[in-house]
């Protein structure tokens, strides 16, 4: 498998796995149900090192 192949393959899994999500009424914030990755970390990850 050449690389963009590989990449290209895990662009379209995280796409997937963010169009799983869902707004929780009881909490005020979206939900998600991933396959692929752990949508959860990878956006506190991305804020906090934001914020930094």
């Amino acid at each position: 498998m050449q690389p963009i192949d590989y990449f290209r393959r895990q662009a379209k899994n995280l796409l997937q796995d963010l169009q799983t999500r869902k707004l929780d009424p009881d909490r005020g914030r979206f939900v998600y149900a991933p396959r692929f990755f752990d949508i959860d970390a990878l956006i506190l990850s991305f804020l906090i090192q934001r914020s930094e």
